[in-house]
C-alpha cells in the first residue's frame, strides 16, 4: 500500500475524539486527549486528516478538521492515496503541476559529467555501504505489543515491486523494484543480486527478456503506480551481458511514467513499450524506437507539446498474439493489443478539454505505426458500452501453447467512480459520496478485443462473501473493498498451463489490493472454461487471512475452496502491482506476485491449486522470494533514517512502518502502516519517535516494543510532516503543520491519565503560527479549513522543513504547498527564532518570526541546516527544476520568482540568501549538511559534496551508491566520519570518511579547533599484521603501535564457483592476537572450502588502518594465498589494491584495480597470466592523491592467477607492486 490510509471523513461521526486542556504547574498548558493511545482498541491506531483536497478524482474535500478516529494500523489506504502521492511530488514540481521531459536525463547527465571530471575535493573519494541486511522481519511480535502490527501476517518484506521476465532458457527471474533499478535471481527469489546499477535511474517499471542476440535484457524507466508521486523516466535501456552494462536505447520518451513492456512471441526482436507517452515500437531489439501513434485523436503523438494533451496517450498495459495452434481460430500472429487508461478517463482539465477522450482498446494485426484502430466500446460492450468508464486497464492474453490466443482478459477501473460519478452500485458509495470501490469489472474478449464479455462486475465480486477477502464484509463500512486502490495498483494474468478442450485458460487469476484467482461460473466445480461470465476467490488476503475490520483483534473465518483461515500463517502483503506465471515443464506453475512488499511465490504441481496458506513466506524464519541476508532485496523505501551513537538506526518507510537496524545489520519492523520521519536518542538507542502520517506521532522507550501515541494535534499538517530532535538535547523536538509545537519532555511528552491509559495528556506546546499564505506570521488569520471563517484561496502556512539545534530553530513552509491536489499560485518562505526582537529560548514564542529571504527563489523548501558554530547561517535545499522547462499543465502562467539553483547560504538568519549551487546537477534537493567547511546535498540524482561553503566546485559524494533518489542526510552522532543517508528504494547506506582533509570533522569544526598539517601516516596503528593457516584454524597475529582494541573479521569471498562478495563469517574485538578456530562465529553463516581473507582494523590519531590477508581453504584446511591488497604507504603508491581475492564465477564477475599515488605520476597497470601480458593500462598521467579505478573484467578469461603489476614513474621515482587475484 502506498499510504495505509483512507479517508477519514467516512469514520468522523463515529470515531471522533475529544480534547481539553488542562493548566500545568507553573503555567505551562498540557493537552489532554481522550482516546490517544489507550483509548484505540489494541490493534489500532489514531487517524488524522491531512489537509487540503483529498478524494477520488482529486474533489473538494470537507474543510471540517476531525480529531481523529480508531483506524486498523496498516489500515487501507483510499481516497488520501492520491493527496500522498500529490504530497511526494509537489516538491519536485513545484510551482509548477508536472515536469517537461529531459529534466531528470539532463539533470543524470550532468551528474555523470562531475563523476567522469577527476577533482580534488576532501572527502569525496569514499566508498557506500548498504545498511542493513537481508529482508524486514514485519512479524517479529516482540516489538509493538502495543498496536500489534508485527501480528498481521507478512512475515519478511521489502519494497514495492512493478514487473517481472523470465529466461526458461537460464532459470533466470527478474525483477523491477520501482525506484530500485534491476534485479536477477536464479532459485525463483531464494537469493537476488542488482543487476541494474549501470543505469542512470533506479525508476524501473517494466523489464522484458526476449532471446534476440543470444538474450537481450530490456529495461523501461518510469515509475507506472499513476501517483503524482511517481517519477518520470529516462527512457529505455537494454542490456546484452545480464546487466553488466546497458545501452541507452534511440528514439524512446524521456520523462515518460513506464508501464509495461511485451516482447511479440512470433519475433523476439520485436518489442512493444507501454507508456504515459503512447505506443512504442521497436523491431530491432530494442535499440530504436518508434511511437506507433494511437489513433487518440488530435493528440495522438503530442503528448509533450500540447499541454491539453498531456493525459490523452497513457497506455497502461499491451500484450502480443503468439503463433498460430490448432485452437486459434483466425489467427493473427503477431497482432497487438494495447489499453489506454488514464484514471480520471474523460474528466475535463483546467481548460475545460477532456484529458484522455478515448481511453479504451486499441487493436493492429501487425503492430506497425499507423496500423492501430480504435474498438468502440458502445459496438463492443466493453465496460458495457460506456465510453466514458474505462479508466486504468491491465491486460492479459492466452498464450499458452495449446490456448486460444484470441482470449484476451482486462482488468478495468471504473473512471466514473473515480470521478465521483455515479458508481457500479449503491452499497458501494459511501455516505460521504466517497467510493468504496473504483472497479469497474473483470472483462475477456474471445475475438482479440473485438467483443467482450463481463466476467465479473464489481458489484457482484464486492459483496460475494464467500470470497475468502480480507475487505468484505467489513470493507462497506469503512469504504474500503477490493478495487478501491485499482487506479494504482492492479494486473491480470492466465495461466499458460491450464487449459480446456476449446483451448481457453481454465485458471486466471488478477491483484487488486490482495491476489485473486478464478473459480467459476459454478464455485468449487474444479477447472472450467475462462470465457465468459465467472466467480473469482482470494488466494492471497490483505492481511493474516483474517476479515478487515475497525475492531481488534481481527476476525478470522473461512474461504470459499480455501480451506479455514489460520491467523498463524502469513498472506502476501497488500496492494499487488505485478503477477507472472512460470511453468514448471512438468504441468505444474509457480506465480510470482509482486507487491508493495516485494516479492511472494507460489508452486502448484499439476491438479493441485493455489491458497492462502502457501505462500513463499509462509515458514519463519525462512523469508521466502525476499532473498536471505546478502542476497537479499535492498529495496526499501526510506524518507527518513536516524542512526544512535551504538549504531542503532531507525529509518520510517513506504508501507512497511517504523523499521529498527540493529547494529549486527538484522531490520526489525517496529511499528505498522507507512513511517515517515522519526528520532533517535544518541545516547540510548531504546527511546524513539515515530510519525505515522499528518504528524501523527509515537514514542517508544523500549527500542520499540511498546508505543504511546504523541499527537502534537497539529492544525494543517503535511502528509509527511517533518519533525526534529535537538542534537544538543534528545529531550527537546520541534514539529510544525501551520502551528509550530514543541516539547522539552521527550518521550515522556505523552502521559497516561487513567490506569488503563483511555485518555493521555501531552506536554506540546505551541510556540508559533506561521498563519496564511496572504497573512504569513499572523495567528488571528483564519483557519482555512474552517468551513465558516476560512477562505480556501488564502491556506494555512504548512511546515516542510525543520531545523533543531539549542534554543535555535528554523521552519521552511509553504502554501498552497500542492499546486496538483490544491489551488495555485504556490508559495514558500521561513520562519525562525534566530535574530527576532528577543533572544531565542526553547518552549516559549521569544525571537519567532517570518524571516524576509530575500535571494531564496520560490520553490519548495526540502531541507535546512545551522551552521553550529553561527546560528545566523544556514544552508537551504530547494527542489523543483530551476530551469525554464515550461512545464505542461501549470497551473500558474508566469510563477514569481521561480529562479534557478537549489543550495543557498544565509548568514543573516535568513534574511538574505546567496546561490551556491554552482556546477551542482540541476535537480531536486532533499536533504542538506553541513560537515566543517564542507555542503553535502543528496538530490534525486544522487550525493555530493562541496569544496567549500560557497560551493567553488561539487564532486558526487563517493561510489556505490545506486542512482536512487537521497531524500535525507545524517552524520552519525559522535563520528562525524559516518554518514548515514537513505534512498528511496534501494534502503539506507552508510558513508565513511577517511578523517576529511581540509575539512575537519564537524566536532573539529565546531569547537574552532584546526587539523595541523601532519606528515605521513599511513598505516600508523599497526606495526605488523599476520594471518598464518594453523591446521583446520588460522593464527592472527599483529603488533599496535599503542595498546588499543583492534577488530578482526573474517570473509569468505567464494564458494565453488559462487562468489559471494564481502560475507563475513567471524567477528572478533581482541587487544591480543589470537587463533581461530575456523568455525563460524556470526549466526546463519557457515564456513565452507573457498576464497577468504582475514581484515584487521584499528585506529590511530584519527585514522584507521585496514590490512587484508588472503587465505584459501581446501578440503578443510587453509592455506597462504598471494596478496590482494597492499598496506597504505607513504611512498610514490600511498595505496593500491584490488576489489577481492577472486573474480568471474558463475556469474561473470569483475574485480576493480584501485591505486592513488602521493605526487602526479604516470602509472602502468599490467594484468599477467601466467607470465603472459593480457590486458595493459597505460601509460597515463595521474594526479596525486585521488583514488583511480581499473575494471578486469572476467568474460573470456581462463580460470587461475592474475597477477596485477602497477609501475609508477615521478621523475626519478619509481615504484612498482604487484598483487594477484583468482578467476573461478
Amino acid at each position: 500500500m502506498h499510504r495505509r490510509t483512507f479517508a477519514l471523513a467516512v469514520l468522523a461521526a463515529a470515531l471522533a475524539a475529544a480534547a481539553f486542556l488542562a493548566v500545568r504547574p507553573g503555567g505551562e498548558a498540557r493537552r489532554a486527549v481522550a482516546g490517544r493511545a489507550g483509548a484505540c482498541p489494541r490493534g489500532l491506531v489514531r487517524e488524522r486528516e491531512a489537509g487540503g483536497r483529498a478524494a477520488y478524482g482529486e474533489r473538494e474535500a470537507s474543510r471540517e478538521r476531525d480529531a481523529g478516529e480508531c483506524v486498523r494500523l496498516g489500515h487501507p489506504e483510499g481516497a488520501e492515496l492520491l493527496q500522498a502521492n500529490a504530497s511526494l511530488t509537489s516538491p519536485s514540481v513545484a510551482p509548477f503541476h508536472s515536469l517537461r521531459r529531459g529534466a531528470g536525463e539532463a539533470a543524470a547527465r550532468e551528474a555523470a559529467a562531475l563523476a567522469a571530471e577527476p577533482r580534488a575535493i576532501p572527502g569525496a573519494a569514499g566508498s557506500w555501504t548498504p545498511l542493513g541486511k537481508g529482508a524486514l522481519d514485519a512479524s517479529d511480535t516482540t516489538y509493538d505489543a502495543t498496536q500489534g502490527s508485527t501480528q498481521e501476517g507478512f512475515n519478511f518484506v521489502t519494497g514495492r515491486v512493478e514487473d517481472f521476465a523470465y529466461d526458461a532458457a537460464h532459470g533466470r527471474l527478474y525483477a523491477a523494484p520501482v525506484n530500485g533499478g534491476v534485479w536477477r535471481s536464479t532459485d525463483m527469489g531464494k537469493t537476488w543480486r542488482p543487476i541494474g546499477d549501470g543505469l542512470p535511474t533506479q525508476v524501473v517499471g517494466s523489464i522484458a527478456y526476449t532471446t534476440a542476440e543470444g538474450g537481450t535484457l530490456i529495461a523501461l524507466t518510469g515509475d507506472p503506480a499513476f501517483g503524482f508521486d511517481s517519477s518520470a523516466g529516462m527512457g529505455i535501456f537494454r542490456s546484452t551481458d545480464d546487466g553488466q552494462t546497458w545501452e541507452h536505447a534511440a528514439g524512446a520518451p524521456s520523462g515518460a511514467l513506464g508501464f509495461q513492456l511485451a516482447v511479440d512471441p512470433t519475433n523476439p526482436s520485436r518489442v512493444y513499450a507501454a507508456t504515459s507517452a503512447g505506443l512504442y515500437r521497436s523491431t530491432d531489439d530494442g535499440r530504436s524506437w518508434t511511437d506507433v501513434k494511437l489513433p487518440t485523436g488530435s493528440c495522438a503523438g503530442h503528448t509533450f507539446d500540447d499541454r491539453n494533451c498531456f493525459l490523452a496517450n497513457i497506455v497502461t498495459d499491451v500484450v502480443v498474439q503468439a503463433g498460430s495452434n490448432t485452437s486459434t481460430k483466425g489467427a493473427q500472429p503477431g497482432a497487438v493489443l494495447a489499453a489506454v487508461g488514464w484514471r480520471a478517463g474523460r474528466r475535463a482539465n483546467i481548460k475545460g478539454k477532456p484529458e484522455s477522450p478515448h481511453n479504451g482498446i486499441y487493436t493492429s494485426p501487425t503492430g506497425a505505426p499507423g496500423s492501430f484502430k480504435f474498438v468502440d466500446p458502445t459496438a463492443s460492450n466493453f465496460t458495457n458500452g460506456d465510453p466514458t468508464a474505462p479508466g486504468r486497464i491491465a491486460l492479459g492474453i492466452a498464450n499458452g501453447p495449446t490456448q486460444n490466443h484470441n482470449i484476451v482478459y482486462a482488468l478495468v477501473q471504473d473512471a466514473n467512480s473515480f470521478n465521483g460519478e455515479i458508481g457500479q452500485d449503491v452499497l458501494d458509495e459511501a455516505p460521504t459520496g466517497v467510493f468504496s470501490t473504483i472497479l469497474n469489472g473483470v472483462w475477456v474478449s474471445t475475438d482479440f478485443g473485438q467483443h467482450w464479455t463481463e466476467m465479473e462486475s464489481s458489484n457482484v465480486l464486492t459483496n460475494d462473501q464467500t470470497s475468502g477477502s480480507s475487505l468484505e464484509p467489513a470493507g462497506k463500512a469503512v469504504s474500503y473493498e477490493p478495487g478501491v486502490q485499482s487506479w494504482y495498483n492492479e494486473w491480470i494474468q492466465p495461466d499458460p498451463t491450464q487449459t480446456s478442450a476449446t483451448g481457453a485458460p481454465t485458471r486466471v487469476a488478477f491483484g487488486l489490493e490482495e491476489v485473486w484467482e478464478s473459480d467459476g461460473p459454478v464455485p468449487n466445480a474444479g477447472p472450467q472454461p475462462q470465457d465468459g461470465p465467472s466467480t473469482f476467490r482470494v488466494i492471497g488476503r490483505y492481511w493474516n487471512a483474517c476479515d478487515f475490520e475497525t475492531a481488534a483483534p481481527p476476525k478470522c473465518g473461512p474461504g470459499r475452496g480455501n480451506g479455514t483461515a489460520d491467523p498463524n500463517t502469513f498472506t502476501t502483503h497488500p496492494d499487488q502491482h505485478a503477477g507472472l506465471f512460470v511453468p514448471d515443464g512438468k504441468g505444474g506453475v509457480t506465480l510470482v506476485a509482486g507487491s508493495d512488499g516485494g516479492v511472494f511465490t507460489q508452486h502448484v504441481d499439476a491438479g493441485q491449486d493455489f491458497s492462502n496458506q502457501s505462500w513463499s513466506n509462509n515458514q519463519r524464519p525462512s523469508p521466502g522470494a525476499q532473498g536471505a541476508g546478502d542476497l537479499a532485496l535492498h529495496t526499501l523505501q526510506p524518507y527518513d533514517v536516524e542512526m544512535a551513537k551504538d549504531g542503532t538506526a531507525y529509518m520510517g518507510l513506504q508501507d512497511n512502518g517504523e523499521a529498527k537496524i540493529l547494529p549486527d545489520g538484522t531490520q526489525k519492523m517496529v511499528f505498522g502502516g507507512d513511517g515517515f520521519f522519526t528520532a533517535v536518542d544518541p545516547d540510548n538507542a531504546d527511546i524513539v519517535h515515530e510519525e505515522y502520517a499528518g504528524g501523527v506521532m509515537a514514542a517508544s522507550k523500549n527500542g520499540g516494543k511498546t508505543w504511546i501515541d504523541e499527537d502534537p494535534q497539529l492544525t494543517s499538517p503535511m502528509f509527511s510532516t517533518p519533525f526534529k530532535m535537538d542534537p544538543t538535547a534528545a529531550n527537546h523536538l520541534l514539529v510544525g503543520g501551520r502551528d509550530i509545537e514543541e516539547t522539552t519532555d521527550g518521550a515522556d511528552t505523552a502521559q497516561c491519565v487513567d490506569p488503563a491509559c483511555q485518555t493521555t495528556q501531552t506536554s506540546w506546546k505551541k510556540v508559533y503560527d506561521l498563519g496564511t499564505m496572504n497573512h504569513p506570521g499572523d495567528a488571528s488569520a483564519p483557519d482555512s479549513t474552517d468551513p465558516v471563517q476560512g477562505d480556501p484561496n488564502d491556506p494555512n502556512n504548512q511546515t516542510s522543513a525543520v531545523e533543531l539545534s539549542g534554543d535555535d530553530a528554523y521552519v521552511g513552509f509553504c502554501g498552497f504547498c500542492d499546486v496538483m491536489t490544491q489551488n495555485a499560485p504556490f508559495h514558500n518562505g521561513i520562519a525562525t527564532n534566530v535574530a527576532g526582537a528577543q533572544p531565542p529560548k526553547r518552549g516559549t514564542s521569544q525571537g519567532w518570526h517570518i524571516a524576509a529571504a530575500r535571494g531564496l527563489p520560490n520553490r519548495f523548501i526540502d531541507s535546512i541546516a545551522v551552521d553550529p558554530k553561527d546560528p545566523e547561517t544556514i544552508f537551504v535545499a530547494l527542489a523543483g527544476y530551476g530551469r525554464h522547462w515550461a512545464p505542461p499543465g501549470s497551473r500558474g502562467e508566469d510563477p514569481l520568482n521561480v529562479g534557478a539553483g537549489h543550495v543557498f547560504r544565509s548568514t543573516d538568519a535568513g534574511q538574505h540568501f546567496t546561490d551556491i549551487t554552482g556546477d551542482l546537477p540541476d535537480s531536486p534537493a532533499n536533504a542538506v549538511i553541513l560537515r566543517g567547511d564542507q555542503v553535502i546535498v543528496g538530490t534525486d540524482v544522487g550525493a555530493f559534496i562541496s569544496s567549500d561553503r560557497d560551493g567553488t566546485q561539487w564532486a558526487p559524494l563517493g561510489t556505490g551508491l545506486p542512482a536512487s533518489p537521497v531524500n535525507h542526510l545524517q552524520l552519525k552522532p559522535g563520528d562525524a566520519d559516518t554518514l548515514v543517508a537513505s534512498t528511496y528504494g534501494r534502503g539506507p547506506y552508510t558513508y565513511r570518511f577517511a578523517s576529511a582533509a581540509g575539512a575537519g570533522s564537524s566536532a573539529a569544526a565546531s569547537s574552532g579547533q584546526q587539523r595541523a598539517p601532519s606528515a605521513c601516516a599511513a598505516g600508523a596503528a599497526l606495526r605488523s599484521a599476520s594471518a598464518r593457516p594453523r591446521g583446520r584454524g588460522v593464527a592472527i597475529a599483529f603488533s599496535p603501535r599503542q595498546a588499543q582494541t583492534v577488530t578482526v573479521d573474517v570473509f569468505q569471498s567464494s564458494h565453488g564457483r559462487l562468489i559471494y562478495g564481502q560475507r563475513r563469517v567471524a567477528h572478533f574485538r581482541v587487544r591480543r592476537s589470537l587463533r581461530w578456530n575456523g568455525h563460524a562465529n556470526v549466526r546463519g553463516r557457515k564456513v565452507t572450502d573457498g576464497m577468504f581473507f582475514v581484515r584487521l582494523s584499528a585506529r590511530q590519531g584519527g585514522r584507521r588502518d585496514v590490512r587484508r590477508i588472503a587465505l584459501r581453504r581446501l578440503h578443510g584446511r587453509f592455506r597462504s594465498r598471494p596478496s590482494f591488497d597492499r598496506r597504505e604507504s607513504c611512498g610514490l603508491v600511498s595505496s593500491y589494491k584490488l576489489e577481492s581475492p577472486v573474480f568471474g564465477g558463475r556469474f561473470n564477475r569483475a574485480v576493480d584495480i584501485a591505486f592513488r599515488v602521493s605526487r602526479p605520476a604516470t602509472v602502468t597497470v599490467d594484468v599477467l597470466r601466467a607470465g603472459r601480458l593480457v590486458q595493459r593500462t597505460g601509460p597515463g598521467s595521474r594526479t596525486a592523491n585521488r583514488t583511480f579505478r581499473i575494471r578486469l573484467a572476467s568474460e573470456r578469461r581462463a580460470r587461475g592467477d592474475y597477477r596485477i603489476r602497477l609501475t609508477a614513474v615521478a621523475g626519478t621515482q619509481r615504484s612498482t607492486a604487484t598483487l594477484v587475484t583468482r578467476r573461478l
